[in-house]
């Protein structure tokens, strides 16, 4: 099921108002030119609108992560974001401005320019003597031959900067002047910025003043407590090792190095632990990140309070970060030594039924009690698999290539790798929650089998298997088969067929021959319940019947 001509490179579910109207659990596509947005209306008709376009993006056609925090969505790692109240506020994250100095001839206009810092008071207005505040002004003149003419008026800078906004200042011939600043006012009308500092300052012409308010560079990012929250491990651009977690500012995705001593500022931490970051969550209202073999907690409130502590476990298997899904309250994820479920303890492998097999590469979904998880097998092949948390179940659904899952309500959704473009399936096939198809379509019927793992033909007693019994459940319209494999010879010997009649729940006597071990297969078409296997054993003390 192709979902738009488009291709796509990641999928959300958010609630967005529109037309003064939120809607709950709309699919929202990331595709190559838009970000768009599915949903239903009142009158039952699918219906969709763009709400980010492709001159937000860093650059289109990229794997992208949206991150919901408050009304926001953030996409990382192109550090735009949108409003999901206002689709018209949306912008980037970073902002940069370059105040070029001197004679300056571009296709805007030629003219002088100048950078001062001159004394201020807190609120931007001009003092006399030494003051502990500046200002930032870029003047602009006439260009009169190459040199300063007559005064025009302040040149725009200032617009895409906010008080209390962390900046650094790069350029200045004064080195003393570049460095980390906290703008203590922004004022957009006459084009100038507050700074703490005292003196008076012209820059040399002809080289330019950089302001930039950065966001770093981050390996997986989520959002707890109001804040975003990110991760990094490698260089930085001068080269340095970094291994670092990062929190914004409460409720300010914008500022990561504000730190003025409050609850409200940024923070930032380094790691003991070596190794690459493989993945992070936020479970239990704390932000979780995680390396193969360490997993990183945070506890605390606020900045001051923060508590990173490290426990040597099992953790995201690198290349699996998005296996990690919370279902029924416990967070499952695939470990490097297979899929585990943790609750904040140690984790627990819960693959045993799954052999041998080394997987990797897993990404997974969580809908109704059960947990969805597609890997890639050492031969490069993949197989979706869905693990009841309830009835402890492992069931191997498909081989279809999924990249990404995504919930919306009751329903899942797969975004699948295609020939030509990738496409999104419905994992339940419930058509409750968003269906970008055809409503109320009914599911094809399909194969299935289960089989036993070996059973023992008798037992160290010299007890013997006489008879299994087999109590299914078979509805009208359903077929069932029952075969048998003695010593692992590869051979399935066909034993019964039945097919669903109106007495749905019937009674099947098997009499394996003798033998070392046998498996059990049971496979059929359409719904069937196996309730019930029993054994008859048999020793020379007579009969006995196990369950």
């Amino acid at each position: 099921m192709l979902l738009v001509n488009d291709n796509i490179y990641g999928l959300s579910s958010l609630d967005l108002c529109l037309d003064d109207v939120i809607h709950q659990n709309a699919l929202v596509a990331v595709r190559e030119s838009t970000v768009r947005a599915f949903y239903y209306k009142d009158d039952g008709i699918l219906h969709w609108k763009d709400i980010a376009g492709s001159t937000i993006f860093a650059s289109c056609g990229t794997k992208k992560t949206g991150v919901v925090s408050g009304g926001y969505v953030y996409f990382f790692p192109d550090k735009f974001y949108v409003n999901l109240m206002d689709l018209t506020d949306l912008g980037k994250l970073e902002n940069t401005a370059t105040l070029q100095t001197g004679a300056v001839t571009s296709e805007a206009g030629n003219g002088y320019y100048e950078v001062i810092l001159e004394p201020c008071d807190i609120d931007g207005n001009p003092a006399e003597g030494e003051t502990s505040f500046v200002r930032l002004i870029r003047k602009r003149y006439t260009l009169l031959g190459g040199s300063k003419g007559d005064y025009e008026g302040n040149m725009a800078y200032a617009g895409g900067f906010s008080d209390i906004d962390t900046v650094t200042i790069s350029g200045f011939t004064d080195k003393k002047w570049n460095g980390d600043y906290t703008l203590h006012k922004v004022d957009p009308l006459n084009q100038f910025i507050v700074l703490s500092g005292s003196g008076n300052v012209t820059q040399a012409n002809g080289i330019s003043v950089k302001i930039a308010r950065l966001v770093p560079e981050m390996d997986y990012v989520i959002a707890a407590g109001n804040r975003l929250w990110g991760c990094r491990y490698g260089v930085d651009k001068y080269g340095k090792p970094i291994n670092e977690i990062y929190a914004s500012a409460l409720g300010d995705p914008k500022n990561w190095s504000r730190f003025m001593g409050v609850s409200t500022d940024s923070w930032r931490a380094s790691v003991g632990a070596c190794g690459v970051f493989t993945g992070a969550v936020c479970y239990d209202g704390k932000p979780i990140f995680f390396k193969e073999d360490t997993i990183i907690k945070i506890y605390g409130d606020y900045p001051g309070e923060f508590t990173m502590t490290e426990h040597a476990l099992r953790g995201i298997e690198n290349g699996s970060a998005k296996s990690a899904v919370v279902v029924n309250d416990v967070l499952y994820y695939k470990s490097a030594n297979g899929v585990v479920k943790y609750d904040g303890g140690i984790p627990v492998n819960i693959d045993m039924a799954l052999g041998n097999t080394r997987w990797k590469n897993a990404v997974a979904g969580g809908v109704d009690n059960r947990y969805f998880i597609s890997m890639e097998d050492s031969a490069g092949r993949r197989s979706l698999l869905t693990y009841d948390t309830v009835k402890k179940i492992w069931c191997r659904e498909d081989d279809i290539p999924v990249m990404e899952f995504c919930r919306c309500g009751k329903e899942l959704y797969m975004l699948c790798e295609g020939a030509e473009k990738n496409e999104v399936y419905t994992a339940c096939g419930s058509y409750n929650g968003l269906d970008l198809t055809n409503p109320g379509g009914a599911e094809d019927v399909i194969s299935w089998y289960c089989e036993t793992a070996e059973l023992e033909y008798d037992t160290l007693d010299h007890a013997y298997i006489t008879m299994l019994q087999i109590r299914l459940e078979i509805p009208f319209g359903s077929r069932v088969q029952i075969d048998v494999e003695y010593d692992s010879d590869g051979i399935w010997r066909r034993q019964q067929v039945i097919s669903g009649k109106k007495k749905s729940v019937v009674q099947i006597p098997l009499r394996p021959r003798r033998c070392d071990h046998f498996r059990i297969r049971i496979s059929g078409t359409g719904d069937a319940a196996i309730c019930s296997i029993a054994k008859v054993t048999e020793n020379c003390s007579g009969k006995g019947w196990h369950a």
